[in-house]
C-alpha cells in the first residue's frame, strides 16, 4: 500500500497519484514525489531548489533518494544554455536546500537548512544569493 500524506495538503492529481494509481501498477516500482519550491533569479540566471517541512519533520528515505537524483542531474547541467523567455541563457543551479521549521515558519520557531540552525537573516540571504554564507 502507498504511504499516504502526513497532512491535508494534497490536489486530487497527487491524491490520484499516490492511491489509485501506484496502487493499480505496484507502488514497488514508483514513488510519487513532491518538491516544494524551485526559487528561480531570473535576472541573475540562477535558481535552487527547497523541501520545505514543517513541525521538525524530515522527509522520508525515498523522498531523500529521489531529491538527491534529481540534484545531480541539475548539478551535471548548471551552466548550461536554456531558452527562456528573456532568450538563451546559461542557467546557474546553486544546490538543493531541505528547509526544516520548529514550528510551521520562521516567525514562530527555529529554522535549520541543510540540517543547520540559521537566523531568519540568513535564510533572507540564502534567498536573496542562491548560498548559505
Amino acid at each position: 500500500m502507498t504511504v499516504q500524506r502526513r497532512d491535508s495538503h494534497s490536489t486530487e492529481f497527487g491524491e490520484w497519484l499516490r492511491c489509485k494509481y501506484q496502487d493499480q501498477i505496484g507502488s514497488q516500482n514508483f514513488s510519487a514525489q513532491n518538491l516544494d519550491y524551485i526559487w528561480h533569479n531570473y535576472r541573475e540566471g540562477w535558481f535552487i531548489t527547497i523541501e520545505e517541512k514543517r513541525n521538525k519533520r524530515q522527509p522520508d528515505l525515498s523522498q531523500k533518494d529521489t531529491h538527491a537524483m534529481v540534484e545531480q542531474l541539475l548539478t551535471k547541467a548548471s551552466g548550461a544554455p536554456v531558452k527562456t523567455m528573456r532568450g538563451v541563457r546559461p542557467a546557474e543551479y546553486r544546490g538543493h536546500y531541505l528547509v526544516v521549521f520548529e514550528n510551521s515558519s520562521p516567525a514562530d520557531g527555529w529554522v535549520n537548512v541543510n540540517h543547520n540552525r540559521v537566523s531568519e537573516a540568513e535564510l533572507v540571504g540564502l534567498l536573496t544569493t542562491g548560498r548559505l554564507k
